[in-house]
């Protein structure tokens, strides 16, 4: 009896020690990506766009679908107290930078405006930062929430294709 219940308080020591090594080392990015993409490989698989985006930039310029056919497009969904998205627009304004010629790439910062913020807050807040890629306030206040958009900041990639 005196061994049988040694060897299982061994094994089960060692199974749980090698739990925790696995939780160490690869285990918690696994759950982490199941979490948030419903696969512990983290990839998200293609799917069609068919929402309707219709906003205004910062400039007064009515973008809609149509302004994005046959265009790849980069829609980086932010809101204006958002400090992990004002972390990557640094990041953001080099890409804007190095590929604003490209004529078949469009690229956004679509913001998702609070309750407290002013119709132009979006506009005011990157401007005094000091950026210049395109803002674009959706007509839609919802529309982040209908792409399911739960966290920020998240960026969308949409081929010519949609």
């Amino acid at each position: 009896m005196w061994k049988i219940t040694t060897i299982s308080r061994v094994v089960l020591a060692l199974i749980g020690g090698l739990f925790a090594l696995f939780l160490f080392f690869q285990g918690v990015d696994l759950w982490n990506h199941f979490a948030v993409y419903g696969t512990f490989t983290g990839t998200v698989s293609p799917y069609r766009f068919e929402h309707e985006i219709v906003g205004v930039d910062q400039y007064d310029n009515k973008i809609s679908n149509r302004t994005f056919e046959n265009k790849i497009v980069l829609l980086d969904f932010w809101h204006t107290r958002c400090g992990n998205c004002f972390e990557k627009f640094p990041a953001l304004q080099d890409f804007v930078e190095t590929y604003k010629n490209e004529g078949s790439l469009k690229i956004f910062a679509l913001n998702k405006p609070l309750e407290e913020d002013t119709e132009s807050r979006a506009f005011e807040v990157i401007a005094e930062k000091g950026y210049s890629f395109p803002v674009l306030l959706p007509s839609d206040e919802d529309l982040p929430d209908k792409l399911g958009v739960t966290g920020y900041p998240t960026s969308f990639v949409i081929d010519t294709n949609g």
